[in-house]
This record gives C-alpha cells, sequence and structure tokens, in this order.
C-alpha cells in the first residue's frame, strides 16, 4: 500500500504519531546528554502506553522512517536515533523489540550501525519485518539491549 494511500485510511493515526514522534525526539534529546547508553534504553522503554486506537506499530515504524533524517538528536545518526525511537513507541504500542548495535573498526575509527529484532509472537499480527532495519556485513552484534 503507498504511503499516501494509508495516511488517507488513517488520518488520525498518522498525526498522532507524528506528534509522539516529535515528544520522543525531544525527550531522546533531552535524556541523551544525561544518561548512560543503557539507562537510556530503559527510560525509553518505561514510557505509558499508547491509547487503544494508535496502537499499529506499523504507522510509528512508517513516520519514523520518515521523520528521523529531519529531526533531533543531531549527534545521533539515522539507524540509532530511528531504533531508539521505535523502541519507546513500539513499547507503548505492547511489543517487545530489542536494539541491536553492531561496531566496525575502518582504520583507526570505529563505525556503528543500529537496528530492531522483535522475538517471539509480538509482532505476529502485524508485517514489521520492513521497519526493522537490518544487520549490515561487517558489523557484529556487539550489544542487545
Amino acid at each position: 500500500m503507498s504511503a499516501l494511500r494509508a495516511i488517507a485510511r488513517q488520518p488520525a493515526a498518522y498525526l498522532f504519531a507524528t506528534f509522539a514522534t516529535l515528544r520522543t525526539a525531544m525527550r531522546l534529546t533531552r535524556m541523551e546528554k544525561r544518561h548512560r547508553f543503557d539507562e537510556l534504553v530503559v527510560h525509553l522503554r518505561r514510557d505509558s502506553p499508547l491509547p487503544g486506537p494508535f496502537r499499529d506499530p506499523m504507522v510509528y515504524g512508517r513516520v519514523a522512517n520518515r521523520l528521523a533524517h529531519y529531526l533531533p538528536p543531531r549527534r545521533m545518526g539515522y539507524c540509532i536515533k530511528r531504533s531508539l525511537w521505535l523502541v519507546n513507541l513500539w513499547t507503548r504500542c505492547g511489543l517487545e523489540p530489542k536494539i541491536h548495535i553492531g561496531l566496525q573498526r575502518t582504520g583507526p575509527n570505529l563505525q556503528g550501525h543500529a537496528w530492531l529484532t522483535l522475538e517471539g509472537q509480538s509482532g505476529a499480527a502485524f508485517d514489521l519485518e520492513p521497519l526493522l532495519g537490518t544487520p549490515e556485513p561487517g558489523y557484529p552484534d556487539f550489544f542487545a539491549f
């Protein structure tokens, strides 16, 4: 289904998801300066559940994919920012996403990549596979939480 058609079928859900994503982006911007990464993930998982009619994780995944290039925190790359947002938003939808961080040495520098996994039946009602992100070749799983 095209993005425009999906929005036309659920305009209230997409509007709510946009505001929820903006709130999560602002919250993450404030928290990332004060907390270590593992504490940050724990805090993002503690938010209250979303209202019943607005718990479609597909909607939040699509909105996060679209906005991750434009919203803060600016010091984070697209994949880590998007993954942290979705940890918060999908946990609030009732799912249990697991965030993975892979590291790769390129000369004297380290580069990272982040992606999500859903284990068990929690995401079975939705086809979330395209929204999880993928582990890149050469980025061994260094951290999973």
